[in-house]
């Protein structure tokens, strides 16, 4: 596991709260000294909304790569100072002091830790090639965009200092009267020119309402959701453990997106992206539809945070011959986790069998000699057990069998 530099952190002395959300230990450490502009109860308010955030985003791409994720943030900065995914953030002070920090932004960089560093979005260029941002395609649209739509549904749906649904509107507010028709009015993957700039909200404004209008194209026509898309990236590019994320490199452009979501859906989003995501047409919108923000607030609030990573316990009971070449086996489990989903069984490597929930199996052996009977065990959480048994034929009526 890669762990964050602390040498930029020597000489802090830090608050710390942790929680372990499906598997995944969640760290917020706070640096001291921030008690001269605030005080514990907003620490603690801001470490909460941190765990939710990360809970949400979690739900929703069903997967997190890395074992720890760690928030840090410094009294004496203002700002993100570090994002990615092999550790987390470290941000300065303003992301506590401020309180509209804790709405869209806070949850936008929350969300970066799937997108933004392990799926790296970018323009594939070939090889000693730079990119330069401000002359040519960002590529960002996936990061960015989607991130910010994402942030937004990812907050609280009342409670929070920004309503989701008002957010989106004035973003297409903003749109309609400052982007349409006005120099900042460019192609989506040129807007990266505007990153470091005081009209750097228009990418995402853009973003986000180009995203609203392709989670309504999967939902009218294929009754899907940009959620769904996401947990289909993820889960195509083999994002699901620090293995694979040390072992592969990750790049996923906007060509390579137009690409996923033509494969993913029936409709067809080429003419889509050379409109708005290349082009720079007018969005076809005029209002947001609640519905079309509801189906992508799928995340359970009561839902186990601890991830069950204990295995099942099984034992075989007896083996039986039952008449010449049949035999039954029969085993007792038990799960102390989630419970059990089904058991598997496999003769001599002939593959495994699901069989449900039986907790016995009748099987036939043709031949004498040596055999060897597998059963396994599997929880709802995925983790399993097996056992096997040796059964020795002398002949095909005298079965002999030794546990192993």
């Amino acid at each position: 596991m890669i762990l964050i530099n602390y040498s930029i952190l020597k000489g802090y002395s830090f608050i710390e709260y942790s929680y372990i959300l499906h598997g995944v230990k969640v760290r917020v450490l706070v640096d001291k000294n921030i008690l001269k502009y605030t005080n514990l109860a907003d620490i603690k308010n801001f470490t909460m909304y941190v765990f939710k955030y990360f809970h949400r985003h979690w739900t929703i791409y069903q997967a997190y790569p890395l074992n720890e994720y760690r928030f840090v943030v410094l009294a004496d900065k203002k700002g993100v100072l570090s994002e990615g995914t092999e550790f987390g953030i470290v941000h300065g002070k303003d992301i506590i002091t401020e309180y509209f920090m804790r709405g869209e932004p806070l949850s936008h960089i929350i969300g970066h830790s799937w997108n933004g560093g392990i799926l790296k979005i970018e323009r594939n260029l070939p090889d000693g090639l730079g990119f330069d941002p401000r002359t040519q395609d960002s590529d960002k649209c996936w990061g960015e965009g989607w991130e910010h739509f994402n942030g937004i549904i990812c907050l609280d749906w009342n409670g929070s200092i920004h309503k989701p649904l008002n957010m989106l509107q004035h973003d297409l507010e903003l749109y309609r009267k400052e982007i349409v028709n006005s120099s900042f009015d460019m192609p989506l993957v040129d807007m990266a020119v505007l990153f470091q700039t005081p009209h750097m909200y228009y990418y995402y404004a853009k973003g986000g309402l180009i995203f609203y209008l392709i989670n309504k194209i999967l939902m009218d026509y294929d009754n899907k959701t940009l959620n769904d898309f996401t947990r289909y990236l993820y889960k195509k590019y083999n994002i699901t453990s620090f293995k694979e994320l040390e072992s592969i490199e990750k790049r996923l452009s906007a060509e390579d997106l137009l690409l996923e979501l033509n494969k993913f859906s029936t409709y067809n989003f080429t003419s889509f992206f050379e409109k708005y995501i290349y082009g720079c047409e007018a969005l076809p919108l005029k209002s947001i539809e609640e519905k079309y923000i509801l189906a992508l607030r799928e995340f359970n609030e009561t839902a186990p945070l601890v991830v069950d990573k204990i295995p099942p316990i099984i034992s075989l009971i007896r083996v039986k011959c039952l008449e010449p070449s049949y035999y039954s086996v029969y085993w007792e489990a038990k799960d102390l986790g989630k419970g059990i989903d089904h058991y598997e069984v496999q003769v001599d490597n002939s593959g495994w069998i699901n069989i449900g929930t039986n907790q016995s199996y009748v099987f036939s052996i043709e031949s004498p000699g040596e055999h060897t009977l597998l059963v396994k065990v599997i929880d709802k959480a995925g983790n399993s057990r097996s056992v096997s048994i040796k059964i020795e034929i002398l002949t095909i009526t005298r079965p002999l069998h030794r546990l192993i």
